[in-house]
């Protein structure tokens, strides 16, 4: 080997002095226990505090309290050398008559916020999310239709349902059983995708949509998901 090379190569090389590497099997595990710590104090100081990955969410049960948790996160970043991101941060205000500032300590004050894939506003309606997802099935049938009508099998389209239209439509919505206003409208979108995968009339009827696959109604799928994650949940923590 040329040694000229070897050297040339070593002059190169980077020294990363921070950070957990992209990609790497030990990197959650390694962040997990780096930010252990300002969980354990925040749990102390807010009404709690949620944590998946690096998105992580303090929730606060006033305006008192929100200031100290901004203070404490502050001194905490600071001490473990971690900057924090102001624009990619939000203060997100429950129950917003609109009269709330724009920023709050350099924070802004977000109306409708994505925790973990799931939009949502200021009444924790999930509405805007539907809306969303939907919006995103429709342009992928107007883009894809033609191909389904020319060289799909009507096995194959029901398996697009499954993997595809449902399983985008419900996900993160378990929380949401007890709204029927969600339930209705998450309902409407499966059949709504339902009939344009096939190509059925718009009045067709839902119920008989529903029969003629064998499908359940939605908040039944999602009742069945809760409790599996429930039991998940209980078996391992």
């Amino acid at each position: 080997m040329n040694s000229s090379k070897i050297s040339s190569d070593m002059e190169n090389i980077i020294n990363i002095n921070s950070g957990v590497a992209q990609g790497k099997l030990c990197s959650p595990n390694l962040f997990n226990i780096y930010i252990d710590d300002l969980l354990i104090k925040m749990n102390n100081i807010c009404y709690c505090a949620l944590a998946f990955a690096d998105d992580t969410v303090f929730v606060c049960e006033d305006k008192e309290q929100l200031l100290t948790v901004i203070k404490e996160l502050e001194n905490w970043c600071k001490a473990n050398k971690i900057e924090i991101n102001k624009k990619k941060s939000g203060i997100f205000i429950t129950n917003d008559d609109g009269k709330d500032p724009d920023f709050i300590e350099d924070y802004p004050v977000v109306l409708e916020y994505k925790y973990l894939g799931v939009l949502l506003d200021t009444k924790i309606s999930p509405t805007k999310h539907i809306f969303s997802i939907r919006n995103k099935i429709d342009t992928y049938f107007q883009r894809n239709g033609w191909l389904h009508k020319k060289y799909f099998t009507p096995f194959s389209l029901i398996r697009i349902i499954d993997y595809f239209i449902k399983s985008r439509i419900s996900y993160g919505l378990c929380c949401f059983l007890d709204n029927p206003s969600a339930m209705k409208k998450l309902e409407d979108t499966l059949v709504r995708h339902l009939k344009s995968i096939f190509d059925l009339p718009k009045s067709t009827s839902h119920r008989r949509i529903l029969a003629t696959l064998g499908e359940s109604e939605i908040k039944m799928r999602l009742a069945v998901r809760l409790l599996k994650n429930w039991h998940k949940y209980r078996k391992n923590f």
